[in-house]
């Protein structure tokens, strides 16, 4: 028997290219704690699956996860470094509603084989998926705040500059006035 989607993608991942080797500046300890867990979980529910079955695991290609994997490598390459640790989030978080979703096909087919053990595991299994997610986006909010806070002395400062512009537009029409200039009226 075959897996398809599932905990073989995250573990086929590697390198900079995905969630299993993230090497994120910021969050990086905590993302790859958190991965490591998951995948540790995750591998030996879906061997025990297999044991269940009878069966010995087998990773296949995978055109969907490859598909993700290549779209978080292009934007990798196209980001900027101020943008690096979004985009691995967003792939992290991309992987995990894939596994989702291939997860809840993998426990309807273990329903419909009636096999209750492989179900609970199954179970188990998408309820983890759905945690490393919730997990992946509490990181990613955590860091997009971060990241609005650091950039907001930067929009204060621009703010001002349009305020400062404003003032000596406003001051030049005030002069002008007092000079007797007239201002023609915007048609409505």
């Amino acid at each position: 028997m075959t897996v398809g989607p599932g905990p073989t993608h995250e573990w086929s991942i590697g390198g900079r290219g995905g969630a299993a080797e993230a090497d994120l500046r910021g969050p990086g300890r905590e993302f790859r704690t958190a991965l490591e867990q998951h995948l540790s979980q995750a591998r030996a529910e879906v061997e025990r699956v297999f044991e269940l079955l009878g069966e010995e695991p087998s990773a296949e290609r995978c055109l969907g996860f490859e598909g993700l994997k290549a779209e978080h490598e292009k934007m990798v390459e196209e980001a900027s470094d101020d943008l690096i640790d979004a985009v691995d989030l967003g792939a992290a978080g991309r992987t995990e509603n894939y596994e989702i979703a291939a997860y809840e096909g993998l426990r309807r087919m273990a329903k419909a084989m009636g096999d209750e053990e492989a179900l609970e595991l199954l179970d188990s299994n998408l309820k983890e998926e759905k945690e490393a997610l919730r997990t992946v986006d509490k990181i990613a909010t955590r860091i997009s705040n971060e990241s609005a806070n650091k950039a907001q002395p930067d929009r204060d400062r621009g703010a001002q500059s349009i305020a400062d512009g404003n003032d000596r537009r406003a001051a030049r029409r005030g002069s002008q006035r007092e000079r007797g200039a007239s201002f023609p009226r915007r048609a409505v």
